[in-house]
């Protein structure tokens, strides 16, 4: 009995629905709602046996570690490039290696302008019909028709409107994608657009071969991010942990430095994944401070390149 009222205690405490907790487990609703009412037939044991390892689940899970977004450096270089093609109505590009931070910091800018700014990421499924219909969705036009209604539909939408488009992972998006954003968000739509990847990216864009002069031409800010910077790894890290000891701290940069291209660079996708595995090993052995032996463990499964 008591298990039961945790579990449904819980489901509504997190107002987590009944059929989403049956899909969790891996049962129907139906079989959830006569557990809850005693009248389930099936083996009772063997439900409580996936109900109690699942509440154990999402205990540990509730204790993931919440990084805050702090205002670093390349979090202040990425603000002011979208400000600038916000404002200017312009196009940027930023490129950077993976890992360094651009998509936490692209969304945090748009956090913070929000029904502003439209954001949009894109993957190597993103052929150009298939960013037709995401943009026309994203922005809330209809659908109807073929692809040119709704480019039409997205050119008039965007004219006339003060807000900026960026579009994270653009180094996957095809040439003629790349060509649609800048003929109907830029040109026709006379919207800022802020293009985000990969280094290659702007190979991709400079290259005679793709055919893309007039998105060059056009391009009016070209922003290379740098390695992310030992200072705001550390920041990073005490926001978390004020008290952290000097050689955990140390332990916690040359774990998270990862080999790029020939290159040793700190990675904050890296240093997050450490530090929220670190954390879980904490809160499972009740203590308070990561060590150099828990960062260790932590980052022993990452895959990397030997340094």
């Amino acid at each position: 009995m008591a298990l039961k009222e945790d579990f449904f205690g819980y489901l509504e405490s997190h107002d987590i629905s009944q059929s989403q907790a049956a899909k969790a487990l891996g049962y129907s609703p139906a079989v959830i709602t006569a557990y809850k009412q005693g009248t389930y037939a099936g083996r009772v044991d063997e439900l409580e046996v996936e109900i109690t390892s699942w509440l154990e689940r999402e205990s540990t899970r509730s204790t993931i570690l919440d990084i805050p977004v702090l205002e670093t450096t390349l979090l202040r270089q990425i603000s002011s490039a979208c400000d600038i093609a916000y404002e200017e109505k312009d196009i940027a590009v930023i490129v950077g290696y993976a890992g360094c931070g651009k998509s936490v910091a692209l969304r945090e800018y748009v956090r913070r302008h929000q029904d502003r700014v439209y954001y949009l990421e894109a993957n190597k499924a993103t052929s150009r019909h298939v960013l037709i219909l995401r943009l026309g969705e994203m922005l809330g036009v209809s659908l109807k028709g073929n692809a040119a209604d709704v480019t039409a539909r997205i050119g008039i939408y965007l004219k006339g409107r003060d807000t900026l488009l960026i579009v994270d992972q653009a180094d996957d998006l095809s040439d003629i994608a790349l060509e649609y954003l800048r003929q109907i968000v830029f040109d026709e739509g006379q919207t800022g657009l802020v293009l985000a990847g990969l280094p290659k990216l702007a190979g991709q864009i400079m290259n005679a071969r793709n055919d893309h002069d007039q998105l060059l031409s056009r391009v009016g800010l070209y922003v290379r991010l740098p390695a992310l910077e030992p200072e705001d790894v550390s920041r990073v890290l005490r926001s978390v942990w004020p008290s952290l000891d000097d050689e955990v701290e140390a332990t916690f940069v040359e774990k998270s430095t990862l080999r790029m291209r020939a290159e040793n660079r700190p990675s904050l996708r890296r240093l997050a994944k450490i530090m929220k595995r670190a954390n879980r090993v904490m809160y499972k052995n009740k203590l308070n401070l990561p060590t150099t032996e828990i960062v260790e463990h932590a980052a022993r499964y990452i895959m990397n390149q030997e340094l």
